[in-house]
């Protein structure tokens, strides 16, 4: 799990460095800006540093924490070069020295990665699943939010619903965007409150394998979703 986490950040954060180099280039184009296409490569980065935050919550459990200490200590530093800031020198300094020390103690702790949802577990379900030795599970994100993924069999068809949307949406768990993006990758809005994929199953392994891809999709480029430690689990 932690190797291929590992593999999948350096990818990213490889991805996050040609963005930008594209950007760079399409504004320092010799025959002028091409704001355009600087436009499509930024929206594709905003995608990719979420994903990357994402993954890196995994890694790290105060990976958010630290994220916004350094962001405070970044916007401190901004207001002490200002010659008009409206806050007095001696509270900035102060704050900024608070924030650094914050910083530091964090930094101090060694990194504890996320538990997974029980990788051994989810792996049978899914196996159990497609041989039809179960008919279906639930995959709990945050119990208390009630945010779950919902596998069902029938004959020799998968259902993976995702329910609860309008109540996700309407609290700003998920956004209209995320779920037409789940759209694209062969989920369909049923009575606007619930998206679901129907996968057909022709061949155990390559069934297995595409529901693995699904999943991964879902929940690090689309959700975003980094769960709740303390209330995810796996349901039958």
């Amino acid at each position: 799990m932690n190797y291929n986490l590992d593999l999948a950040i350096e990818l990213y954060e490889n991805e996050k460095l040609a963005l930008e180099s594209k950007i760079i280039n399409c504004l320092e184009d010799f025959e002028g800006p091409d704001y355009r296409l600087a436009n499509y490569h930024q929206k594709a980065l905003y995608k990719v540093e979420n994903t990357l935050r994402t993954l890196k919550s995994y890694k790290d459990v105060l990976f958010h924490e630290k994220e916004r200490t350094l962001s405070k200590i970044t916007r401190i530093e901004k207001e002490l070069k200002k010659n008009n800031s409206v806050f007095p020198r001696d509270y900035l300094a102060e704050s900024l020295e608070e924030e650094k020390s914050r910083f530091e103690k964090l930094n101090s702790i060694p990194p504890v990665d996320q538990p997974d949802l029980s990788e051994t577990v989810l792996d049978k379900a899914l196996s159990d699943l497609i041989a039809k030795k179960i008919k279906r599970f639930k995959l709990v994100f945050d119990g208390s939010k009630n945010i779950f993924l919902e596998f069902i069999r029938s004959k020799e068809i998968i259902k993976i619903t995702l329910p609860n949307i309008r109540h996700h949406i309407k609290n700003q768990i998920f956004y209209e965007s995320q779920i037409e993006h789940l759209r694209k990758y062969g989920f369909y809005l049923i009575n606007t409150n619930k998206v679901q994929a129907v996968i057909i199953v022709q061949d155990h392994q390559t069934a297995y394998q595409y529901i693995r891809f699904l999943l991964v999709k879902v929940i690090f480029d689309i959700l975003y979703y980094t769960g709740n430690k303390d209330n995810s689990y796996i349901e039958f």
